[in-house]
């Protein structure tokens, strides 16, 4: 009864003071290797104001706290080469799982540092999609990379230009083969294999080959973490392998991935009407995600960490 709920109480809390002493510990590595005091990314008990400083709160709104933004080329110890970290007030910042915010390009470096001095009274996390990626990447990417990998290729056994509606339904239908075919030719040519392609409105899973799988994961595997959480993000808005992959490339824009992914519901707006605040903000936040993946992914594609 009592007895168990306050042992169980008092193992709880144990854990979350040894949780926060560890990521101290950890919060007092980074600022003596970097030599510098940090700014962390989340919450930060008030007494502890005179050693820490809340960068985003994700509970809730933060007040515009820094007066500088800078970019400041590091070599930390871990990494073979330069880090372009991002201070605020001359504080590095950390992320969530607290590892100091960097990239891997000066360029990318300073745009996250754009985002960051954007915010003007006020800080807003998802108004900074490239800094998101940064964190998603050190945070996450080098300890769920196969998970990233598996959720990513899930995308080939539904993929969005792999299902074609009746060509009853004329407009819709040739609107899938404007925007998909030249990608499903592309895509069939890189792997050289043929690419399934679900006809006539049919619910059949589009199955695909054995090597598409097999070229689609080997594809993946020689991407960085940086790269990866581009690809990711890519996928995960255009809802396709195929898609993402030539747009990761190159081979598309965004306004064709994104026209070739939403070719359904376009043609729903045109037969049924735009519903305000629902259609509209689900492209735009699709398209602001996509265009930060495809920024982020271009910057950092092709360097070695």
């Amino acid at each position: 009864g009592k007895t168990a709920r306050y042992i169980q109480t008092q193992d709880i809390l144990a854990e979350q003071l040894a949780k926060k002493e560890e990521e101290e510990k950890k919060s007092k590595e980074i600022a003596e290797e970097h030599g510098k005091r940090v700014a962390k990314i989340g919450h930060v008990n008030p007494k502890e104001r005179r050693n820490f400083f809340i960068a985003v709160n994700p509970k809730g709104a933060t007040k515009r706290w820094f007066k500088t933004v800078s970019v400041d080329e590091f070599h930390s110890k871990a990494s073979k080469s330069a880090q372009y970290r991002i201070l605020l007030d001359d504080r590095v910042v950390l992320t969530p799982g607290q590892f100091a915010l960097w990239a891997p390009s000066e360029i990318l470096a300073n745009a996250v540092a754009a985002e960051w001095d954007m915010q003007e009274k006020t800080i807003t996390p998802h108004m900074m999609p490239l800094m998101g990626l940064c964190c998603t990447t050190l945070d996450s990417m080098a300890t769920k990379r196969e998970h990233a990998i598996s959720t990513i290729l899930g995308y080939i056994l539904t993929d969005t230009i792999c299902y074609r509606a009746k060509k009853a339904a004329t407009r819709l239908h040739e609107m899938q083969v404007k925007f998909h075919q030249p990608v499903i030719e592309w895509c069939q040519e890189r792997f050289n294999s043929k690419i399934n392609v679900i006809e006539e409105g049919s619910f059949l899973e589009a199955e695909q080959p054995d090597i598409v799988f097999q070229k689609a994961r080997w594809y993946l595997n020689e991407l960085t973490d940086w790269e990866l959480a581009s690809f990711y993000q890519m996928s995960e808005n255009v809802k396709s392998y195929f898609l993402a992959m030539a747009l990761f490339e190159n081979k598309i824009d965004i306004e064709w991935a994104i026209q070739a992914s939403r070719c359904e519901e376009n043609f729903q707006i045109s037969q049924f009407g735009l519903v305000e605040a629902e259609h509209d903000v689900t492209e735009a936040d699709i398209r602001t995600k996509l265009t930060a993946a495809v920024f982020f992914g271009h910057v950092v594609k092709g360097i070695k960490i």
